[in-house]
């Protein structure tokens, strides 16, 4: 087992914690828009009489959404690695 200084060991546990966290943003930032546009077109669907019409639709417009999110984050990420 590799021994690290006390230094070292709090910035590796200071990078986990940043990759997790954006990691796990990126994630809710997909997840949410499909979620809850499929959620919400059912509803619609429901209330509406209107078959699978918006289920599809708001299911559809959630991914397109989920992925702009996705590369969003990833484009501000590389402006945030190029500035240091």
């Amino acid at each position: 087992m590799i021994w690290f200084k006390r230094k070292e060991r709090v910035r590796i546990n200071r990078d986990l914690l940043h990759y997790v966290g954006i990691f796990s943003y990126i994630g809710f930032a997909i997840a949410v828009p499909i979620i809850g546009g499929t959620l919400l077109g059912y509803y619609l669907d429901g209330k509406l009489k209107t078959g699978h019409v918006f289920t599809f639709v708001l299911l559809g417009l959630g991914l397109v959404d989920g992925f702009y999110n996705m590369i969003r984050i990833a484009m501000k990420g590389a402006d945030m690695n190029k500035k240091r």
